[in-house]
């Protein structure tokens, strides 16, 4: 086939040139791309290239190497637009023609040859050929310290700014070497990678400018580190990324001094955290941090405290996916601007929570998921510390009951979405017979695979009139202690209801669909309890219904088939005449 496709292409282009200006550039890219993959000749590279002569600039910008043959058959015309490459393919990478290749590229700018064999001797040819490179990518480059040299000056890098080293066999030695030969780099990833602390010093004592550094999973980080004498400040620095690494108390104290305008901050993971830590002097200030990850670590409530005490700004913080969050009591450290707290998978009580409710009136974002114990020592006999600015809570796969429930989503009335799968206990000390907690401004819930009954939903849902989606796949229960004779809570905002796999039937289905006359989408797939006929009962009054996923519902005899235009409704936004509701398949998280 890639014998006759640049023909081809050549002559239909050739056979349209007086329509020239009708061809999007868009297209004019596509067709060097094919031209330059199929290792087309330099005549035929030529040839297009006149025929959109005025169309210059839509030379594409960026290609990938992946041959050597494309060194030899690209013209000159088109090698000196080229500003970024990806070599995907060993045999470039490695091959002695490259550096002399790219030395001729002036323009060049963006050079990626992850995953690539090359080696320290083929590099530093590389980077004498390429001065004028801002962007180099050398992720899970294995034989990267072979043949390396690191005694004599690098070729200067003086306008790289972004370099990423993650996953690479670089070490202390070479990086050191490397990055003294690029005063402007401003981002540098080591992920994964052996560095150790006195390599990282020297990296901040030559890269003064650098505003991102990823040491994610460095293991020996702590390896000849020195925490007593004072680290070079790097003033630019806003993002530190220490995810997985051995990073310890010290080291910890002795970096983030020397970063004084951190705004990201992520420790996630590390569990090296709380060795050599000094929570008896106050920690270093980070004004500007507004971001704090100690997701899966070790931390414990003295040094929470100690720390954040010195982010007045933090905004976002997470102490998730730990069970034992240690000596945190109800003495929870004064943050005014905290929105965002993830707890996830941690084992705060009942009386923890309502210590932090009442500690951080203006969370936006709240996240719960996994948190086992919260009914513990939990009080629902008196009023819930008020979070009125709080949009988002997350109680997924919780202990949560509907006592608390009904407590804390009532101290909570601007609400936007509340996510209730997977609690088991959501029924238990549920009270029906009393008006739920209004949240009018919900227009989200979701209580996928939850034991929720028809009781308990339809006195939940009558509290949130303006709901636009509703998730009740897998729930079990929903036909139980329902009342389908009277009319339903009003839903005429609701647009997606999600039924999937639960014990739905005709009935039930008619009654909601009933109060949900603007749904859009409905998921009734796997519902054992109906057959076709039963939601082609509920069609007529759904006339705005474009999705509907019936797939594998039992059939039933019908005389006729209504189909989803015969009432008005429509289809991906437009009107048919005869087309059926999209069958789709979704997919439940």
């Amino acid at each position: 086939m890639n014998k006759y496709f640049l023909p081809l292409l050549f002559i239909t282009v050739s056979a349209c040139a007086m329509n020239i200006n009708q061809l999007p550039h868009e297209m004019v890219g596509i067709i060097f791309k094919h031209a330059i993959k199929y290792n087309a000749s330099p005549t035929t590279l030529r040839g297009i290239c006149r025929v959109f002569n005025q169309y210059y600039k839509a030379i594409p910008y960026n290609i990938t190497l992946e041959s050597t043959e494309q060194m030899n058959t690209m013209p000159q015309s088109l090698s000196s637009r080229i500003e970024s490459i990806t070599i995907t393919n060993d045999d470039v990478a490695l091959s002695p023609q490259l550096p002399n290749y790219l030395s001729k590229l002036n323009h060049l700018t963006n050079l990626d040859l992850s995953r690539s064999s090359i080696d320290g001797a083929a590099l530093r040819a590389i980077a004498a050929a390429c001065p004028h490179l801002t962007t180099l990518n050398l992720r899970d480059c294995i034989n990267i310290t072979k043949n390396i040299e690191t005694m004599t000056p690098w070729p200067s890098l003086k306008n790289l700014r972004t370099l990423n080293l993650e996953d690479s066999s670089i070490d202390g030695a070479a990086i050191r070497a490397i990055t003294a030969s690029c005063p402007q780099l401003t981002t540098l990833n080591l992920g994964n990678t052996s560095i150790d602390g006195a390599a990282l010093r020297a990296i901040t004592e030559t890269c003064p400018n650098l505003t991102t550094l990823s040491l994610r999973y460095c293991k020996k980080i702590t390896t000849n580190i020195d925490a007593t004498t004072p680290w070079p400040l790097l003033n630019h620095l806003t993002t530190l990324n220490l995810a997985g690494s051995s990073i310890d108390g010290a080291a910890l104290r002795a970096i983030t001094a020397a970063f004084p305008h951190l705004i990201i901050l992520n420790f996630e993971g590390c569990n090296n955290i709380m060795a050599n830590i000094d929570t008896t002097i106050p920690w270093p200030s980070l004004n500007q941090l507004i971001n704090l990850n100690f997701r899966g670590t070790s931390i414990n409530g003295t040094a929470l405290r100690t720390i954040t005490k010195a982010y007045p700004q933090l905004t976002t913080l997470t102490l998730g996916d730990r069970y034992n969050i240690i000596n945190i009591d109800t003495s929870w450290p004064l943050l005014n601007h905290l929105t965002t707290l993830n707890l996830h998978y941690s084992s705060i009580d009942g009386a923890i929570l309502r210590a932090i409710s009442a500690k951080y009136p203006h969370l936006t974002t709240l996240n719960l998921q996994n948190c086992k114990n919260i009914t513990t020592n939990i009080d629902t006999t008196i009023p819930w510390p008020l979070l009125d600015h709080l949009t988002t809570l997350i109680f997924n796969d919780t202990d949560i009951d509907g006592a608390a429930l009904r407590a804390i989503s009532a101290a909570c009335p601007n609400l936007i979405t509340l996510s209730l799968p997977f609690c088991d206990n959501i029924m238990t000390n549920i009270n029906t017979t009393i008006p739920w907690p209004s949240l009018k401004h919900l227009t989200t819930l979701d209580l996928r695979l939850s034991p929720i009954d028809g009781a308990a939903l339809r006195a939940i849902i009558a509290a949130y009139p303006h709901l636009t989606t509703l998730k009740l796949d897998c729930c079990r229960d929903i036909t139980k202690n329902i009342n389908t004779v009277d009319p339903w809570p009003s839903l005429n905002h609701l647009s997606q209801l999600n039924l999937g796999n639960s014990c739905i039937d005709g009935a039930a289905l008619r009654a909601i669909t009933t109060a949900g006359p603007n749904i859009t989408t409905l998921s009734l797939e796997y519902c054992k309890n109906l057959t076709k006929k039963d939601i082609q009962n509920v069609l007529p009054q759904l006339p705005r219904l474009q999705t509907l996923n019936e797939n594998f519902i039992r059939p039933a005899v019908m005389t006729t088939q209504p189909s989803l235009s015969s009432y008005g409704g429509q289809v991906g936004g437009q009107a048919t005449a005869s087309t059926p509701p999209t069958t789709t398949t979704t997919t439940l998280h």
